[in-house]
This record gives structure tokens, C-alpha cells and sequence, in this order.
């Protein structure tokens, strides 16, 4: 009489991780998490915001103002966007920390696939922490479920936070194998922590680290750069880990879905390209003509709208064309070419320059008369890396910051309130009330 049946609208943990099957499921419910709710970290906020802070994207409405706060560099700590990007971010953390110290107390789930599953776990842990850590500076470090711990917790430094990223994606390496576990390139496998790995250690300045990882991923062969207009398909060659969108919905991605809406008054799209990135490109460059549409309303102004993605919408209950892409192997030609030209290993850093501009069918650096240094190497990744990776999770933001070129570049723009503490966000206002022990961050009232 004293049995209770478990409950139908939830999973119990002791359930949960009770056997293989629904452990599996439980570990999918980690990425579920990621793309819990429109417009959260990695459903919109990241492209968009970090795309009109920097110099990709802006609001065509001037009614907007927590766009022109974004755009203008003037955030308040009460910033909607700067809220919502913590909030589902650090939702996303907790349930990787139950989910952690629940499958690694677990008897019951075999070794292989709890390996896998703390693999993919410590995978997703770090790669929020990696855009937490870059976009607030100063963050809350939370590696347990216990709410009475987290809610009086302080912030820990970029350099800490970066050691516990990295302990995370060493683990997730040696646990993860080369394979996918689906079909698609939707759950993390080693090369997906590879990758990551060559992209912290990047920012963290270990040259070699990063040009380690990054050749290991491209000389696995697993990939294969395919053509501009593909780098947006479900799980095209070049990919090595994309977000999928509820297959029940009928959102593509939230990145399409934002990026290509349109007025239905004014026929002007809601975010337009950054005049500045449309002068990036070369005319005769395939991503220019593949990834920036021109848009001209009725009443002739000319906007250009981000076509990187270009599926707004999918088909409910049927898999979706186009994956959000976190990962891909243009990238990490990228970060091989900036780790090798750091070492001065100049020869090789343009190999790996002109294996990305072949592709977009620019001229190739070899081919050129140009000044063989350090310096200019590296302003020429960086010149790659705007064409390349716009409009997708905020590159262009942390590229100019983690480089020091933020200050000079922003302080140029005439429509901009640069300061050199607009590096970070605010801590949002909402948290600090919640949590005393937080500190806001300099420069923010």
C-alpha cells in the first residue's frame, strides 16, 4: 500500500539512470536544453546581439532601443538580451550538472555509453562556458546542482574559468570517440571537443595547442570543406557539431529565423547587414554573392539581408534542411593559419589562408606581392575571419577583443560609445538582486 507509482508528467533520477535506454535519453535531453526557448543564448541572441555590438548586424527600427543599446555600445544592466543570454545559458549548466553527477554515480548504465554521455556532458558544459566566460568576464564558475551552493556564489576570473573549460574538454576528449552517434552531426563526438579545444586554447594564446588540435581535426579526414552556399545544410561534410531546432516546430534554425524575417508593412528586413561588412568582401568573392542579399524596400533605400542560413522556416515533424552550425572545419583552417603565423611559421600560415580563399574564388596569397611579416599575417586572418565566420555566434566580437584591436577599431566608428570597459557585459541587473555576492562589472552602474 505504501508503493507510489512514478509520477507521468516526470522522469524520476533513480529512474532515469536506471538502464542504457533511458540514460540515452536522458543525455539527449542535455541538447534539447540548448534550444529550449526561442531567442535564448543559442537560439538567436548570440548571432544577433553579438552581431550589432560588433559590426555585422543592426536593427532597422529606430524604435528598438535595446537594439541601439547593442549597436551603440551603451547596454544597461536591465538589457533584455544581456538577461536572457545568462539565464538560459546558466538553465543550460545546471541541467549538465545534475545530469553529470547523477550518470557518474550511476551502476546501472554500462561503461561505454556512461563514458559517452560524461563525454558529451563536460562537451556542453565547456562550450558554455566558453561564451559565458567571453561575453560577461567575471563569471559565477557552477559545477553542482546544489541550488543552496549556487545561489550565494561569487565570480570566479576568465583565467579560472578557462582551466575548468579546459579540464572539461580534455576529459570529453579522451572519453568521446570519432563517431557520430546519430545520423546527423548533432551530438558531440572527439573531434567536435578537437575542435573546441584548438578554439579555447586559441584564445587562451597557446599557440601551439591550438595548431595541435586544429591540424588533428583536419588531418582526421572526417571532413571536407564543401561549397559556401552548403555550410548551412544538416550535417554537410564540412560540419563537425550543429544545433538541431524541436523537429515538431517549423523553425529552421532561430539564426534563419531572425536573420531572414522581413516587415511585412515596410518589406525591409528586421536585421540588416552592417554596411562595413558588405565592403569586407570582394565583388567577385562566392560568399558575397551567397551569404549577403540585397533587399531594396519600396521607397528605394537599399538594405542587405544575412543569407548565410537560408530556410527560414522547415516542415513540422519532418527533419529539418538546415542545422545552426557551432563547429566546422573552416574554421579551424582559420585557427591553424593565426596559430602558425604567431609562430612565425609565415609559408604555412598562407597555405592554410588561401585553402579558405580558393573556396570563396579570391585571389590566392601565394599568387601575391604581399609583405611577408608577422603583423600583416595576422591582420589577414583577421581580415579572413570577418568574411568567413560573420553572422555566426559573435566571432567578429570576441575576435577584436581577445586581439586588443577593439579599442583603436570601435573608437573609430562615429555612431559608437566606445569604451574600453564595453569589452564585457553587464552582470544583468535581475541577478545581482537574486545573488548579493555578484559584482557588476566595471564600467556599468
Amino acid at each position: 500500500m505504501l508503493e507510489v507509482e512514478r509520477p507521468i508528467d516526470r522522469q524520476v533520477s533513480a529512474y532515469v539512470f536506471s538502464n542504457d535506454e533511458t540514460a540515452r535519453a536522458a543525455g539527449l535531453g542535455m541538447y534539447g536544453s540548448l534550444v529550449k526557448y526561442a531567442y535564448g543564448a543559442f537560439t538567436g541572441l548570440y548571432t544577433s546581439d553579438l552581431g550589432m555590438i560588433s559590426d555585422e548586424i543592426y536593427s532597422t527600427s529606430s524604435s528598438n532601443e535595446q537594439a541601439l543599446q547593442f549597436r551603440e555600445n551603451r547596454l544597461q544592466p536591465d538589457n533584455g538580451g544581456v538577461s536572457n543570454i545568462w539565464a538560459t545559458s546558466y538553465e543550460v549548466v545546471y541541467h549538465v550538472n545534475l545530469f553529470l553527477e547523477k550518470i557518474s554515480r550511476s551502476e546501472a548504465v554500462s561503461t561505454p555509453l556512461r563514458n559517452q554521455l560524461i563525454g558529451e556532458g563536460k562537451f556542453i558544459r565547456a562550450l558554455l562556458y566558453f561564451y559565458l566566460v567571453n561575453t560577461y568576464g567575471n563569471i559565477p564558475l557552477i559545477t553542482s546542482a546544489d541550488y543552496h551552493i549556487n545561489g550565494s556564489l561569487g565570480q570566479r576570473t576568465p583565467e579560472e574559468v578557462y582551466t575548468f573549460m579546459l579540464a572539461d574538454l580534455e576529459d570529453a576528449y579522451a572519453l568521446l570517440t570519432p563517431d557520430y552517434l546519430t545520423s546527423e552531426r548533432i551530438r558531440a563526438n572527439k573531434w567536435a571537443a578537437a575542435a573546441l579545444l584548438a578554439r579555447t586554447y586559441l584564445y587562451q594564446g597557446n599557440w601551439s595547442k591550438a595548431g595541435k588540435y586544429a591540424q588533428e581535426v583536419i588531418a582526421s579526414g572526417a571532413y571536407t570543406l564543401v561549397s559556401v552556399d552548403e555550410v548551412g545544410l544538416n550535417s554537410n561534410a564540412e560540419a563537425i557539431f550543429q544545433l538541431a531546432q524541436n523537429i515538431t516546430g517549423g523553425t529552421n534554425n532561430y539564426d534563419a529565423s531572425m536573420l531572414l524575417e522581413v516587415s511585412p508593412s515596410s518589406k525591409k528586413p528586421y536585421y540588416a547587414v552592417d554596411s562595413l561588412l558588405v565592403k569586407a568582401f570582394q565583388e567577385e568573392d562566392a560568399r558575397n554573392k551567397s551569404w549577403i542579399h540585397e533587399q531594396i524596400t519600396t521607397n528605394g533605400d537599399v538594405y542587405y539581408m544575412a543569407n548565410k542560413y537560408k530556410i527560414r522556416y522547415g516542415i513540422p515533424n519532418e527533419k529539418k534542411i538546415e542545422h545552426l552550425t557551432i563547429l566546422r572545419l573552416g574554421e579551424l583552417h582559420l585557427i591553424l593559419a593565426e596559430a602558425l603565423a604567431q609562430q612565425e611559421q609565415l609559408e604555412e600560415a598562407i597555405t592554410q589562408l588561401d585553402i579558405i580563399r580558393k573556396r570563396a574564388g579570391i585571389p590566392l596569397l601565394k599568387n601575391m606581392n604581399i609583405t611577408k611579416t608577422k603583423a600583416h599575417l595576422l591582420d589577414l586572418v583577421m581580415e579572413e575571419r570577418q568574411r568567413e565566420l560573420c553572422f555566426e555566434l559573435g566571432h567578429r566580437w570576441f575576435d577584436l577583443n581577445r586581439t586588443g584591436r577593439a579599442d583603436a577599431y570601435f573608437s573609430s566608428l562615429s555612431y559608437k560609445d566606445w569604451q574600453p570597459t564595453d569589452r564585457y557585459f553587464p552582470i544583468p541587473q535581475s541577478e545581482i538582486l537574486l545573488n548579493p555576492f555578484l559584482k557588476q562589472n566595471a564600467g556599468y552602474k
